[in-house]
């Protein structure tokens, strides 16, 4: 039976102390918790073991709980597999993603691989869906540990038989006056609660960090490149836009312009990060542009990185839960190795008619290499005349770019002529059956252009009509 609470009053000041009082009990408790919390391991003969600990024994229906998995030792045990069973779903990774390699994940199954270097430890964040009694397992080829916990049904508020409509009534309206007085510690924001509600679709922060250093191969000479962002002014090459790359090529995505602040990092081999406090839609997606330059032999070489991000990726390291969400991105080592070993493709289309005015049309771009067995379709709509997109991660060689049949896609214009640059200079071009084919090389840690321009020529609305006679009647 719900009763009503006793209404407090309390001012800013008395609500701000209050919120961090409760925040740092719940942290400190829940790192007791864990840190007290049985670890289940196995080791084998070479000393190499699995451990796996819950961070509770018992937890309610729809609340939270984590499941921490590490390996011991040296060498591994291969691929490794946390299943739950149903009544339990895994809802993601709270902490280590960088130390795995999925090769799959649904809701009752993670199967990793440990990353190279990594601490192998990492925490899965685990949803209860039923009451009951459930036991977790983490296994390798050769061994198998569980951990269990007991799901407790959620008790509902019911009225006592021998309670009146009008009691009931009565302390309903003084619990909705109670909720709308009494400080919130749902706006605490952090840490999070087990049982706090979760903020619909919505986030509040995007964190991004970067390596400082790592080391790549060119040639067969391994380079080290820094990358440093220790300050604001370095920060000044990096956007990050709501959108996608398509977006930002159209120019309709809306560039983030929060100041971010800097914050030591929560994440293994990342020193600090830069946090964006703001209002973020989980269906969204975000784009992160980072421009920088590698000296390699006395030679500057400049690269572009862009890369699409959301909530529910993969990619997002810590997406957090209940009050605690936010898109956490981490441009690691692989990503920029990545762009500086194999090249890139700068695509740029523009549509004009013959006075040179710009045209909107949307028109379809294929990209092919058959001996590196690549092959990607770009729609692109021309905004204000033009579009651009960069494709990073593309192996060194010779690409074909087809732009299909323009003819037709510019509403009350005809195609009068297509041209195309690759590097700049103009390139010879092949029409067949409508298609208009160039081909462009990719050398390894360089970015490659390829610009088309259609020029179209307006249909003229009048029609002269002719009528010619043959055979002419004498009158």
């Amino acid at each position: 039976m719900r009763r009503g609470h006793h209404k407090t009053s309390l001012n800013d000041h008395q609500r701000h102390h209050l919120v961090k009082m409760m925040s740092i009990i719940s942290l400190i408790c829940l790192l007791l918790h864990t840190i007290l919390s049985p670890i289940n391991q196995y080791v084998d003969a070479k000393g190499n073991g699995l451990g796996i600990s819950l961070s509770t024994s018992s937890v309610n229906e729809t609340e939270v709980l984590v499941a921490t998995l590490i390996e011991s030792g040296e060498e591994s045990n291969g691929s490794l597999s946390f299943t739950v069973p149903e009544g339990l779903t895994i809802s993601g990774i709270l902490v280590g993603q960088e130390n795995i390699e999925a090769i799959s994940n649904d809701n009752q199954t993670l199967q990793f691989n440990w990353t190279e270097n990594s601490n192998k430890i990492v925490q899965v964040q685990l949803q209860a869906q039923k009451a009951g009694d459930y036991t977790a397992t983490f296994s390798s080829s050769d061994s198998t540990v569980s951990a269990s916990v007991t799901v407790v049904a959620q008790v509902t508020d019911e009225v006592e038989s021998n309670q009146t409509e009008t009691e009931t009534e009565t302390e309903t309206v003084a619990t909705e006056e109670d909720a709308t007085e009494t400080p919130s510690f749902y706006d605490a924001g952090w840490p999070y609660y087990p049982g706090w509600p979760d903020n619909d679709s919505i986030f509040d922060h995007i964190d991004i960090e970067t390596v400082g250093s790592f080391k790549y191969k060119v040639d067969g000479e391994e380079k080290t490149v820094s990358i440093n962002l220790d300050s604001l002014s370095d920060l000044g090459t990096l956007a990050i836009y709501e959108g996608t790359s398509e977006d930002i090529a159209n120019g309709t995505a809306t560039k983030i312009t929060v100041k971010p602040d800097k914050q030591p990092s929560t994440t293994t081999g990342y020193d600090y990060e830069w946090r964006y406090d703001g209002e973020f839609d989980e269906d969204k997606t975000y784009t992160v542009v980072y421009d920088f330059s590698v000296d390699v032999d006395g030679e500057t070489h400049y690269f572009h990185f862009e890369q699409e991000y959301t909530f529910n990726g993969s990619t997002n390291i810590c997406p957090g839960f209940g009050s605690m969400k936010g898109l956490d991105i981490a441009i690691n080592a692989s990503d920029l190795e990545n762009i500086i070993t194999k090249g890139s493709l700068t695509l740029s289309k523009e549509a004009v008619d013959t006075e040179g005015n710009p045209l909107t049309g949307d028109f379809t771009f294929v990209i092919t290499n058959e001996a590196n067995k690549y092959s990607k379709t770009i729609k692109v709509t021309t905004t204000n005349g033009s579009y651009n997109t960069t494709i990073n991660g593309l192996k060194a060689g010779t690409y074909t770019i087809t732009e299909q049949d323009p003819n037709g896609i510019v509403s009350e214009y005809m195609l009068n002529a297509v041209t195309a640059k690759v590097g700049g200079t103009d390139s010879n071009i092949t029409e067949t059956n409508g298609n208009y084919i160039v081909n462009a090389t990719i050398e390894q840690g360089k970015t490659q252009t390829v610009a088309f321009k259609n020029i179209y020529e307006q249909i003229n609305e009048s029609i002269l009509v002719e009528k010619t006679i043959t055979n002419k009647e004498a009158v």
